[in-house]
Parts: C-alpha cells; sequence; structure tokens
C-alpha cells in the first residue's frame, strides 16, 4: 500500500464485502488504496489472512472471482487488516456489517440497534469526518437516519465541521454468493440515495468506477430511506411469492398433478414471467428476515402500530417448508427411528457454501431428534456435527440408506445417475425437479418410490 495515498475501506468481510473489495481493487479507474477490515476474533483473523494469500474465504463455483483474489493479492493491490486506524485516511467508507433480528420466531421480533449504532461509532470515531460514508447492510427503513447520521454529526461537530458537510449515502447489495457471484457486484442494477445532493453525486461516482453502469444503469432516490425501503420491499415480494407457491403446491401434490408445467405455461406471460417455482425451503440472510422489517421500523422508529400481514405470513409459511418433507418421509415409511435418511444439499442455496438458515439444518435438527441415522452430502460444506457422517465430494453408500432428500440442486447433484446409484428400494425426495421424466421412468421400473415436491406420487 502507498502511504501517500487516500484509502477506500471496507468495513466487514462477509459474503458481501469480501467480493466487493475486490471488484473495487480489480478496477483501473481507483486510484486510492483497497482496504478491508474485520473484527479481531477468530473468524475475523482467518478470513483476514486468507484474503490476504489469495485465497477466497468463501467457498463458491466462480473460478473468475478465486482467479481474482490470487492475482490482486499477488500484485499487492488491496491489503486486510483488523485495524480501524486505516479509516483515518479513508475517503470513502463502505459499511457491510450485520443488523441481525432477534426473536425472530416470536411476537416481538427486533434488531439490536444499540449495538449496531456502538459498531457505527466505532468506526466513524476512527474515520476521517470528511469521508464518504456508504452504508451496503439490509435495515429496516429509518435506520440510517435515526442511528447512523446522528453518530456522523457528532463527530463533525467535534472536529468543528460544519453538520451540513456530512457526506453519507445508502447503496444495497444484490449478491449472489454463486457462479455469478462477482458478476453479480459488477454487473447488477445499482440503487443509490444520499443525505444530500452531494453524497448522492460522490456515491454515484464512486460506483461507477467498478460497475457496469452503461448496461446496468443507477437508479438514483430521493433519500436514504426511500433507498433502504427499496431492498426491504424487493426481499419481501420474492419472499410472498415464495410462500404463495408453497400454497398451491400443497393441493398440487393432493391432486397429483405437476404444478411445475402448470407454472411454466403461465411464466410464458411476460407479466407473469417471475413466479416462483416449489422448493425445499427458503434459507439464507436476507429473505428469512427481511420481510419483517417494516414492522420493526413502525414500532421502533416511527411508533406507529402499522400491520404487515402478507410478509408476516410468508416468513411462517416459508419457514415450515422443511417440515412438508418431514410429513411425507412419515407418510410413507413406517417410522423414523433408526432409518438411514440421506439429505443432498445442506447449504441453503445451490452450488455455494452458505448454511445462514438453512432449511436442511432445520430439518436434520428435527430428524435427528426423533432418532434418524442422518448422512449428509454437500460438497460445499466441510463438517456439520447434526449428522453421523458428513460427506464433501465422496457420494454416501447407496446401499443401506432408507429415504434420500434431493433437499439443494447444486450442480454435482442434478447430475448424478440415481438409476445407477441407487440399489434397492428406496424413498426418493425431490424438492427442486431435479429428475428427469427419463431418470424418474428408470427408478420407478426398480422400485424406488419418488414423491417429487409440487407433484405428488411417482
Amino acid at each position: 500500500m502507498k502511504k501517500n495515498k487516500k484509502n477506500i475501506c471496507i468495513v466487514g468481510l462477509g459474503f458481501v464485502g469480501s467480493a466487493m473489495m475486490l471488484s473495487i481493487a480489480n478496477s483501473k479507474k481507483i486510484n486510492q488504496n483497497v482496504i478491508g477490515i474485520e473484527v479481531p476474533n477468530d473468524k475475523g483473523l482467518e478470513i483476514v489472512k486468507k484474503l490476504n494469500a489469495g485465497i477466497f474465504p468463501i467457498k463458491t463455483e466462480d473460478k473468475k472471482l478465486i482467479k481474482l483474489c490470487s492475482r490482486l493479492a499477488k500484485y499487492k493491490k488491496y491489503e486486510c487488516t483488523t485495524e480501524l486506524s486505516f479509516l483515518s485516511s479513508a475517503e470513502i467508507i463502505l459499511i457491510d456489517i450485520n443488523l441481525d433480528i432477534l426473536n425472530i420466531e416470536k411476537k416481538d421480533p427486533h434488531v439490536d440497534f444499540k449495538n449496531f449504532q456502538d459498531n457505527i461509532k466505532k468506526i466513524v470515531d476512527y474515520s476521517n469526518p470528511k469521508s464518504l460514508y456508504i452504508l451496503q447492510t439490509t435495515v429496516p427503513p429509518g435506520t440510517t437516519e435515526k442511528f447512523v447520521k446522528p453518530v456522523i454529526h457528532q463527530h463533525l461537530l467535534k472536529n468543528n465541521i460544519n453538520i451540513n458537510n456530512i457526506r453519507l449515502a445508502y447503496s444495497f447489495e444484490r449478491v449472489m454468493p454463486g457462479k455469478n457471484y462477482l458478476n453479480s457486484i459488477i454487473n447488477n442494477w445499482r440503487v443509490v440515495g444520499g443525505i444530500n445532493d452531494k453524497s448522492t453525486k460522490d456515491a454515484v461516482i464512486f460506483f461507477k468506477k467498478f460497475i457496469n453502469y452503461k448496461n446496468f444503469p443507477i437508479s438514483i432516490l430521493p433519500n436514504i430511506t426511500s433507498t433502504e425501503m427499496a431492498k426491504v420491499i424487493e426481499n419481501s415480494y420474492r419472499a410472498v411469492n415464495i410462500a404463495f407457491i408453497e400454497e398451491w403446491s400443497r393441493l398440487s401434490e393432493s391432486l397429483n398433478i405437476d404444478i411445475y408445467k402448470i407454472i411454466n405455461s403461465i411464466k410464458i406471460r411476460p407479466t407473469h414471467n417471475n413466479l416462483s417455482r416449489p422448493g425445499f425451503g427458503v434459507g439464507g440472510y436476507c429473505l428469512t428476515k427481511d420481510p419483517l422489517f417494516g414492522k420493526i421500523t413502525s414500532k421502533y422508529i416511527i411508533n406507529k402500530k402499522l400491520d404487515f400481514p402478507f410478509s408476516e405470513k410468508a416468513i411462517q409459511i416459508n419457514r415450515k417448508m422443511p417440515f412438508e418433507t418431514l410429513k411425507l418421509i412419515k407418510q410413507n415409511i413406517d417410522k423414523i427411528r433408526k432409518k438411514k435418511i440421506a439429505i443432498f444439499g445442506i447449504s441453503y442455496k445451490e452450488d455455494v457454501g452458505d448454511l445462514r438458515q438453512s432449511p436442511s439444518i432445520f430439518l436434520a435438527k428435527r430428524l435427528k431428534q426423533m432418532q434418524a441415522h442422518l448422512v449428509g452430502f454437500d460438497p460445499f460444506i466441510n463438517n456439520i456435527d447434526l449428522f453421523d457422517k458428513i460427506y464433501n465430494t465422496d457420494l454416501p453408500n447407496f446401499k443401506n440408506l432408507d429415504v434420500i432428500i434431493l433437499a439443494v440442486p447444486h450442480k454435482i447433484i442434478i447430475n448424478l445417475r440415481y438409476d445407477k446409484l441407487i440399489k434397492r428400494k428406496t424413498l426418493l425426495i425431490d424438492s427442486f425437479n431435479i429428475l428427469t421424466d427419463k431418470m424418474k421412468d428408470k427408478l420407478l421400473k426398480k422400485g424406488i418410490k419418488i414423491i417429487s415436491i409440487g407433484k405428488g406420487n411417482g
């Protein structure tokens, strides 16, 4: 890092921050030092160590991202640290820290605004008061105005700077940590809102230095709160869409008809082409919590009692999705106790190693309580104590399996030759329409019982 240059600091090197840092460091239009900052705990130190060695810390199938990390580290295009002191020379600070929901399964879900604000204060106290702060964390609408802006105002006053000169913007991420991980940072639509015109303008100028804005134009909203709400509505809509199809999947199974063919016939209409398809469950960091942010804003930020029945119900329906598979197991085998049950796919999303709110984990815990012998198979996950035996890229022994659940459509799971691998009568539950009609015919001839989510019995 060159000492005579200012810094661009990315605080928080998780699924968003780490890929964001590499995207910025790879741009020829960036003239500042690029610094990634993590918390000084065991996990943070491990992330810093890996990134500085050119090893991307999150398992992914995105070979471009893996190669980019190695190349940029080799040529010292970025540096990672746990030292907040680098913020004092920062022109731009991107904030990618978490704001989690507490009591999400209870009647009073809320977020720890105090802890979030304390973390913001730590960042701001070390920073140059003239920095442009860009928050990317998904938050309840109104959070930046109420909990971030006052901290920066106090910092400006302490340094004898007019509070009207504050530079603060919000721009949410749309990161998809799969095979298009890097692409989802660079080639994706950005939405930007600032605390004032200067903040908005400076943030847009910054993003244009590494975002493909010509093909993916940047949307500018009139203020930060509007931008925060855009992310929450976007994710809430997706959650409601998934819950809607989940309800109709149950009817489709009962009638023994194929909901996938029905959906495909509807999706021909351009107005309906984003209709969701059935699945095993909803996981990840966003869809499992973001629909509750409207209610949290209502209660804790604006002190009004507003109802969000669709959003809340979507969370409830989606949370129960894995247990529909449990019902199917109960209906089709004598007893679960001591049965060997294999879950193929442990992460929450295809071709990523992300376990956050994984539906497979929820189901595995329940099956474990019922004394099933669990086998897990996922090429992206190293080890989970829940399973009697966990495999990486090695397949389990199919001989003694009583139930196989195809829970995540990893590429390797889609391409397996189940007709060659399964040697005995087994209950096979296809949660993502993975099996082709040809494969199903071969399995049915071998006496394999197949249940497809949204289709009914094979």
